[in-house]
């Protein structure tokens, strides 16, 4: 009997932690686009809307736990921007807009040294994405051009959280 509580309540420690960091799946966002080989303009887009809204909303986490504190505050901003560049390209070629569910795969980090990983990461994961993107000549120029400019700004993004 003790044994068989002991195992249900490692099982449930598991699952609930498991529940409580969620991670975004390798098809979301960065990591989808930097693991998918065949890259139409529809997928590079919604992977870079993707990894924008995952973006915001994970600085969103860390400005509700930390306070209103540089860069996340900017940064936010800045991803919001991003997002509203990159539905304009979803306008202009018509092409449906995915679901924000970013906020299903963030956590809350557990000190403020995490976020500024987490963020130097994710701003690295970003650059990586644009990078192969940006390689890609049979997107439109004006594709091409906003990938890079989102390239350059997740450069910034990266030195600020550096920086800190």
């Amino acid at each position: 009997m003790r044994q068989t509580l002991t195992v249900l309540l490692l099982l449930f420690s598991i699952f609930t932690t498991n529940a409580t960091y969620a991670k975004a799946p390798e098809s979301y966002g960065a990591n989808g686009a930097l693991r998918d080989q065949d890259l139409s303009l529809v997928k590079a887009l919604t992977y870079s809307l993707e990894d924008e809204y995952l973006a915001q909303a994970n600085y969103d986490v860390y400005i509700d736990k930390f306070g209103a504190i540089r860069p996340f505050v900017q940064i936010k901003v800045a991803e919001k921007h991003h997002i509203s560049t990159l539905l304009t390209l979803f306008k202009k070629y018509n092409i449906e807009v995915p679901k924000d569910k970013a906020k299903n795969y963030t956590n809350s980090p557990p000190s403020l040294e995490h976020a500024f990983s987490n963020g130097i990461e994710k701003e690295k994961e970003n650059i990586s994405m644009y990078n192969k993107l940006e390689l890609i000549e049979v997107f439109p120029d004006d594709v091409l051009s906003i990938f890079k400019q989102l390239r350059m700004d997740s450069h910034t993004h990266l030195q600020k959280l550096e920086r800190r």
